[in-house]
């Protein structure tokens, strides 16, 4: 997730330089301060009450991702019995169910440590320590396929250097052969069959891959996320058609009884239909974007498909179970998500209200029927549409209103509950009010142990300048496989705001050479050091060090017209006064910086002379 500082106003007669949208005068090139936060909407005591609840006691030691750290620690310390043992007891404890593996799904994916290069040592040994054990190798093969991505990036093939792809294909290669090795072992492992699934749609739409799934379905034919993995590596970016989609729903969804878990196939295509949408449409903005999506919908929407979604989601409103409830809530929140889909998600978020016996309206009439889950998903749409009170107001609601829903354990009602906290949280770092944020996550940290909210923790308080705070959060997650590179790039700038520069060069070294969203942000920051410190010719070659910072294919248009800004002005600080003139040049084709407007006609002058 992507956090955008505050914008400061600065005289546009000003010459310096510009980091990500703040501007820094050559007079004085101080440290970067974060500026005064906005706050906005209105707070509320009643939910400040609610935020400091805390977990019931006796019910951390069985959070998936607190035992998930115990294995971690047990394995870098050769404690292989121990490490055997939490797992071994958590995998017992888990059923492949129509659309959960809990609690070993959270746990497994939470006990890499990506950050440790010693780590693949530390699983072999355990591995080697009982060879004809498939649980180690099978918490080596998420690993694996945890690390081959971490080391690839999420970004499109066309925008992922040969390097990463390469790295992420060998890797890959190896968790594969765990994977394969465990289901000898174990030919019934439910998630050795599903990450095998899994690992094969890195290679897209293949013979391959329909078999694992044939495979895997032979063993679990109602475990859901087995086809969705498939049916959304059948999308056309991934080498798939739209045809196809629709014959894989057919063969595996058409026939089924009604009720069945594989109707969720037919919301699970819309699903897709939605993001391959997005990829279509993908580069364009406002109303282009909106007309092509929905131009896209009306060419693929087939109206049988309407039908038989808005039969399932009839079905399994009336049955009300945790299962289904929990897959239509996934599916319906994100295509509520996907930007161009609101006719489409409003009119289908309806049939689900209606199916509850529940009103989707913000305020119902004569009270009637509450369901917590429709509450969510009102306030998810009133989110992406932009109300943010409104949201507020029906995630309260759903908070008051899960007591009435049924859980399978009291865990997973406390994870249900930490949801809508982390979405609090969310929203109050969207809209800038940092104490809040920070006890939203809390709240939400002490009910499900999620590393991933120590983002907010750390973040937060690196924006209420709490930076002891900041660093001790933010270093308690650097480890994390969904969470380690945000975690090194917020501590990056607490360490600069600590005036620990060797230490914010390290963190920031590793988010620019990695392939994530925040590396050009990174890459600026670090040369922000340099010219911080007078040393222009170092800023130049950090500048020239990452080519990316100037492809508006792979970086926002906003940080590459800064990068070509802020290489402006090192060469013209070191004399170069042609380059400066060219990438101020090319600084304004792609963004209005004011201070690039006075530096070109000062290097004009210049030349001239």
């Amino acid at each position: 997730m992507l956090f955008l500082l505050a914008v400061a106003g600065v005289s546009i007669l000003m010459t310096g330089i510009w980091v990500g949208e703040r501007f820094m005068p050559s007079a004085a090139l101080s440290k970067l301060e974060v500026s005064d936060w906005s706050l906005r909407g209105v707070a509320d005591s009643s939910q400040d009450a609610q935020l400091s609840a805390a977990r019931p006691d006796g019910r951390q030691d069985k959070l998936p991702f607190i035992r998930a750290k115990l294995v971690q620690d047990a394995i870098k310390q050769g404690d292989f019995a121990t490490a055997t043992r939490i797992s071994s007891d958590t995998l017992a404890a888990s059923r492949a169910k129509i659309w959960t593996f809990y609690p070993f799904d959270d746990f497994v994916k939470a006990v890499s440590d990506l950050s440790d290069p010693s780590f693949e040592r530390d699983l072999s040994a355990w591995v080697d320590h009982a060879p004809l054990a498939p649980l180690p190798r099978l918490v080596r093969a998420q690993y694996y396929y945890d690390l081959a991505w971490y080391k690839r990036g999420h970004r499109f093939s066309t925008e992922t250097d040969k390097q990463s792809q390469a790295a992420f294909a060998s890797i890959l290669q190896k968790g594969a052969a765990d994977v394969s090795q465990v289901l000898k072992l174990d030919p019934t492992s439910a998630y050795g069959l599903y990450l095998q699934v899994n690992m094969l749609r890195g290679y897209g739409a293949t013979s391959r891959l329909s078999d694992a799934l044939d495979q895997a379905i032979a063993v679990y034919p109602h475990y859901m996320p087995l086809y969705q993995i498939v049916l959304s590596t059948l999308q056309p970016k991934w080498g798939g058609d739209i045809d196809t989609m629709y014959a894989f729903v057919d063969r595996y969804g058409a026939n089924a009884p009604e009720g069945s878990p594989l109707k969720l196939l037919h919301l699970q295509l819309y699903r897709y239909l939605f993001e391959t949408a997005g990829t279509t449409c993908y580069g364009k903005r406002g109303d282009a974007y909106v007309s092509c999506f929905q131009e896209f919908m009306k060419q693929t929407l087939r109206p049988g498909l309407e039908a038989d979604t808005a039969q399932a989601l009839q079905q399994f409103g009336q049955m009300n179970q945790y299962e289904t409830n929990a897959a239509v809530d996934d599916i319906l929140s994100d295509m509520i998500s996907q930007s161009g889909g609101e006719p489409y998600s409003g009119r289908l978020l309806q049939i689900a209200a209606d199916s509850y016996g529940t009103d989707p309206r913000l305020v119902q009439a004569g009270g009637g029927n509450h369901n917590f889950l429709i509450d969510k998903l009102v306030a998810r749409s009133w989110y992406y549409k932009g109300f943010y009170d409104n949201a507020v107001t029906k995630y309260k609601e759903a908070l008051s209103h899960i007591g009435a829903a049924s859980f399978p354990t009291p865990e997973e009602k406390d994870m249900a509950v930490a949801d809508i906290y982390e979405t609090l949280t969310e929203m109050y770092s969207k809209y800038h009010r940092p104490s809040e944020m920070v006890d939203a996550a809390k709240a939400a940290l002490a009910l499900d142990g999620k590393a991933y909210n120590r983002i907010y923790l750390c973040f937060g308080n690196y924006q209420l300048k709490q930076y002891d705070a900041a660093l001790d959060e933010c270093s308690q997650i650097t480890a994390d496989p969904e969470s380690g590179i945000e975690a090194r790039y917020w501590r990056g700038l607490v360490y600069q705001a600590m005036k620990n520069d060797e230490k914010a060069i390290d963190d920031l070294t590793e988010v620019a050479n990695s392939q994530d969203d925040r590396r050009s942000q990174a890459a600026i920051e670090l040369s922000m050091i340099y010219f911080n410190r007078k040393d222009n010719k170092g800023a130049l070659d950090l500048l020239n060090r990452y080519p990316y910072l100037y492809d508006t294919s792979v970086t926002a248009k906003d940080n590459v017209a800064v990068s070509y800004n802020n290489r402006c002005y090192a060469y013209m600080e070191l004399g170069e006064l042609q380059k400066a003139l060219d990438d101020c040049n090319a600084s304004l084709a792609n963004g209005s910086i004011p201070d690039a407007f006075k530096k070109k006609a000062e290097l004009v002058a210049r030349l001239s002379r």
